[in-house]
């Protein structure tokens, strides 16, 4: 006889992780890990010979701070665990994005952004540590 066995997913908030010891099979319950950690600071890039290397005279400093920005964004959506998966309309992603003159947060589900983020917490602490630099490449959001 042959059983397909059920699968559940279980999404660990963020700050959180299961107790092994107090968790059963019937009930899982998380215990508080301390706050996240997240580098607050952004990665020099060193790109070697200019010559192999080069940028566009008007937006070159804008790129370069756009290219470290996008890294910062991967290191925070690896340590939440997160894919943006573009392509699915239920996959939650929350959003640093432009919309006329300010920069803000929202839920997005379809409409691509560069900086998506697997909540909302998650996307509001990133623009408030990188305001500044983003405010540098609004044009470029």
């Amino acid at each position: 006889m042959k059983t397909n066995p059920t699968e559940f997913k279980i999404e660990v908030p963020n700050g959180y992780e299961i107790d092994k010891a107090n968790s059963t099979f019937e009930r899982i319950v998380f215990k508080e890990i301390g706050r996240v950690k997240y580098p607050t600071r952004l990665t020099e890039l060193e790109y070697g010979d200019t010559d192999t290397y080069t940028l566009t005279r008007r937006y070159g400093c804008e790129l370069d701070l756009l290219d470290r920005l996008l890294l910062a964004r991967d290191e925070w959506n690896e340590i939440d665990r997160f894919v943006t998966d573009w392509g699915n309309d239920d996959c939650t992603k929350y959003c640093v994005v432009r919309f006329e003159n300010e920069i803000k947060t929202e839920y997005r589900s379809v409409s691509y952004s560069k900086f998506a983020f697997k909540s909302q917490e998650t996307a509001q602490l990133f623009l408030d540590t990188f305001r500044t630099e983003l405010e540098e490449i609004k044009e470029l959001l």
